[in-house]
């Protein structure tokens, strides 16, 4: 395929391809064809839309292991609010959930708690993060469309690794229930003087943290 925003260079005595990164990305030769100076491709720039979430997704399922564990419920059937549905659908880029979200989603969105262990890959993330975020929009709902100050939800992780990759997935989850809700992510290895002082100073909704540092934070 081909990558836009890129320029690339055409020696017609080589007929090589000579690559010039000026974004990012570079423009591959299709098999089986040679180009020159004057047949290269015309690639037209994408219009971007102001209401869309630039990044793409990062956690694409690509694994075999997600593949495999894929159901035919789609997330369309949940009972879920208009933001959270929009940013499955158009920057999570999610269609049907995987088997550990089917059973445990319906049940988690009804308010009762839940145990549940899968292999890694499965989607248990989104499992217990698409739940939190719908409980605190529907506590705004009914705040009269403000949430009380503080962090609300608080997800921990064993390792900065994880806990980055949980807090990066709850970021496109609340794309579009921002500013209302926000996310945040403290690990050990960091100054824990800044983590404190962006905690108490504007503390997010949701905090993703790693043990050691939420124990010094609380200490």
């Amino acid at each position: 395929g081909w990558d836009l925003g890129a320029k690339a260079e055409f020696s017609a005595s080589s007929k090589k391809l000579k690559k010039k990164k000026k974004l990012a990305g570079a423009i591959d030769k299709p098999k089986g064809r040679s180009w020159s100076g004057i047949d290269k491709p015309a690639v037209a720039p994408v219009q971007a839309d102001a209401t869309s979430v630039s990044k793409a997704n990062p956690l694409s399922r690509t694994s075999s292991t997600t593949r495999a564990h894929l159901t035919t419920s789609s997330f369309g059937s949940l009972p879920l609010s208009a933001p959270t549905q929009r940013a499955i659908s158009e920057v999570l880029r999610y269609e049907r959930m995987t088997l550990v979200q089917e059973q445990t989603l319906p049940v988690a969105l009804r308010g009762v708690d839940v145990i549940a262990k899968a292999k890694t890959g499965t989607g248990k993330t989104i499992g217990f993060l698409l739940p939190t975020v719908e409980r605190l929009a529907a506590l705004a709902h009914t705040s009269g469309g403000s949430l009380p100050r503080g962090v609300l939800a608080l997800a921990i992780s064993p390792t900065r690794e994880l806990a980055s990759q949980i807090r990066e997935e709850a970021e496109q989850l609340i794309a579009f229930h921002k500013p209302l809700l926000r996310s945040a992510v403290v690990v050990g290895g960091t100054n824990v003087q800044s983590d404190a002082k962006k905690l108490g100073g504007h503390p997010p909704s949701i905090l993703v943290a790693t043990p050691g540092r939420l124990n010094d934070l609380l200490g």
